[in-house]
């Protein structure tokens, strides 16, 4: 197989593959066989008419398809791997059907958009400096988990005139008198109605809750409800009108919070056992949260010191993914991510004013300098490490992310089942960022 790479641009260009005669008969002879299982002819049985007196009423001409598509499947990713090129894009195919002959060599150009070169800029010997203030745990924060914890273990007592007040727990049941709800709403009033709401701080907003006041056990009430309740500003949110029937009322005694306290709500014997014990928690997540920091700023850097001329479909499909967080996580997520890249104003260079697409280009960016640093470097992810990651509870962990359905794929029966080849790649990517970004922290100065 002869194969040559022309490049036609940026990031672009065609592949000539020139395949070997023997492996184009060989591929013929397959689809033959394909074929001919389908062909009836007088004389013959079905499937067993012969190559000679098949070529003769339909000529090479009905196996062409068949033949290239086996060429295909035989040449593509070997002709990749000797040009040395990543595509990004859908390959453009030019085959010539009637140019296929049996023992002649058979040529095929495919046009494609292909992964940029990397010109990696400093990527040792970094600095990056972070506020310590900010990840130090104070008596304050230790007293947020405490309070958290007496809030758990409030004990519910019946409210004896029944009425309701702000800060008591009551149970309601919710009908719709209007418009019909989407399913979301449907979904947030069904996980009110399973438990208590706290009046006053319910996730059906304070007026809402405001409503509620004053009504009795086994009275039924029309109120406005205003959804979402966080809404911004008053065109994003509907004014809808349901029925609330109050079935019970409680309100809450918190524990005092002492030794038995302590006992009660953990492992330990006394209020400052339990109070060391948070402490050290706290400090474990926040030195946790400072690492990864570091490791994020560490990478922000290299790929801000690096040179890379991105195609424009590359940062649409990660768009793709990046607006599919976003929508899981309501932009919180998303929302974060920005502030951490848009902090940094070495970043801000990009003409890009769309926030989700200049995230979704640094990432692109981001992972393309840590192949390029893992290359460079022999950094290397083997395949019984990604089997391992994957078998130790990365499957799991990948499902229940914000990409896990693009985990997912129809079979040819019909049937949802895990894509195996994206898993894997998601699951490499992965442990090679872990890698990578391990490596920077160990060549940081300061």
């Amino acid at each position: 197989m002869k194969v040559t790479w022309e490049e036609q641009g940026s990031n672009q260009g065609c592949m000539t593959v020139e395949v070997e005669k023997d492996l184009v008969t060989t591929c013929i002879d397959r689809a033959f066989k394909k074929v001919v299982k389908k062909v009836n002819l007088p004389g013959f049985r079905k499937g067993k008419v012969p190559r000679a007196v098949f070529n003769k009423c339909f000529g090479i001409g009905a196996l062409a398809q068949d033949a290239i598509s086996f060429l295909w499947d035989e040449t593509y990713r070997k002709a990749l791997d000797e040009a040395k090129i990543v595509p990004v894009s859908e390959p453009k195919i030019t085959c010539q059907e009637a140019g296929i002959e049996d023992g002649k060599p058979y040529t095929y150009k495919v046009e494609l958009t292909i992964e940029p070169k990397v010109t990696l800029g400093q990527y040792q010997d970094l600095k990056f400096e972070l506020d310590e203030q900010e990840y130090c745990v104070s008596e304050e924060d230790v007293d947020k988990v405490v309070q958290a914890k007496a809030q758990d273990a409030i004990v519910l007592e019946q409210v004896e005139d029944g009425k309701v007040k702000l800060d008591h727990f009551v149970k309601v049941t919710i009908k719709n008198l209007g418009e019909p709800w989407d399913e979301e709403l449907k979904q947030t009033l069904a996980d009110v109605e399973r438990g208590y709401l706290t009046v006053g701080k319910s996730l059906l907003g304070k007026e809402f809750d405001r409503q509620l006041v004053g009504m009795k056990v086994g009275e039924e009430k029309e109120v406005d409800l205003i959804y979402p309740s966080d809404a911004k500003e008053q065109k994003d949110a509907l004014l809808l009108k349901c029925k609330v029937k109050l079935a019970e009322v409680k309100q809450g005694q918190v524990p005092e919070l002492n030794d038995e306290f302590a006992k009660e709500v953990s492992d330990q014997e006394t209020l400052d056992a339990l109070r060391k014990q948070i402490r050290t928690e706290l400090e474990q997540e926040v030195a946790s949260y400072r690492d990864e920091m570091q490791r994020c700023g560490l990478l922000r850097l290299a790929v801000v010191n690096a040179k890379i001329d991105v195609p424009p479909i590359m940062i649409e499909d990660e768009l793709k993914d990046v607006m599919l967080e976003a929508e899981s996580f309501k932009g919180d997520l998303s929302a974060e991510a920005l502030r951490e890249v848009f902090d940094q104003e070495e970043e801000n260079e990009s003409e890009e004013k769309d926030p989700f697409k200049r995230l979704a280009l640094f990432r692109v960016k981001s992972w393309l300098v840590i192949k390029e640093i893992a290359k460079k470097e022999q950094i290397e992810v083997k395949t019984d490490e990604v089997m391992a990651e994957i078998k130790g509870g990365g499957l799991q962990k990948a499902l229940e992310s914000p990409l896990g359905p693009t985990l997912l794929k129809v079979n040819d029966k019909g049937e949802q089942v895990i894509d195996g080849e994206r898993l894997f790649y998601m699951t490499s990517k992965y442990l090679y960022t872990k890698k990578v970004m391990e490596f920077l922290v160990s060549k940081k100065t300061g």
